[in-house]
């Protein structure tokens, strides 16, 4: 299996929010690329300039994901070809790596709507202020984790590729 632009791209796109199908009804499986959505997704320069507190910490820890994942995407594909076994021992890194970023995208979208509620005077304020928790514990405590999955993907290769087949 060959690791493609097109995947990095997939994980990128999954981690900065959701597309809106093609005009012909696909969602850039036919190689046109993806429209953005209606109401576009959170991104971190945004929620950033919002100016409430938890959604400028959710912004600047979803920017530090988006920058990890970048990284280690722009990694995967400046070595795959040399150095392939190096690229696929990155492979459950770069997984774990997406699934926290996606994660962390909508965990702000959470807040962000959450906050735009509560403004409004929306009257379901135990649930919406607990998801302005929520999405704040995500982006204190598991956002960051998007550092280190990259660092497994862009430096890890060696441990991972260490022993011989006979050392198993």
């Amino acid at each position: 299996m060959r690791l493609t632009a097109s995947l990095v791209l997939a994980a990128s796109v999954l981690a900065l929010g959701a597309c809106q199908p093609t005009a012909n009804g696909s969602e850039g499986s036919d190689g046109a690329a993806p429209t953005p959505p209606a109401e576009s997704p959170p991104s971190a320069d945004a929620l950033t300039a919002e100016g409430d507190a938890n959604l400028v910490a959710i912004g600047v820890a979803l920017g530090r994901g988006i920058g990890a994942l970048s990284e280690a995407g722009d990694w995967l594909l400046a070595h795959y070809d040399s150095q392939p076994a190096a690229a696929a021992a990155g492979a459950v890194p770069f997984l774990k790596l997406t699934g926290v970023v996606a994660g962390g995208w909508m965990m702000a979208r959470a807040a962000q709507v959450a906050t735009q509620l509560l403004a409004a005077g929306d009257a379901d304020t135990v649930f919406l202020n607990a998801k302005l928790v929520t999405a704040r514990y995500y982006a204190d405590h598991v956002l960051p984790e998007a550092a280190l999955y990259a660092a497994g993907v862009t430096q890890g290769a060696g441990s991972v590729l260490a022993l011989d087949e006979e050392g198993f």
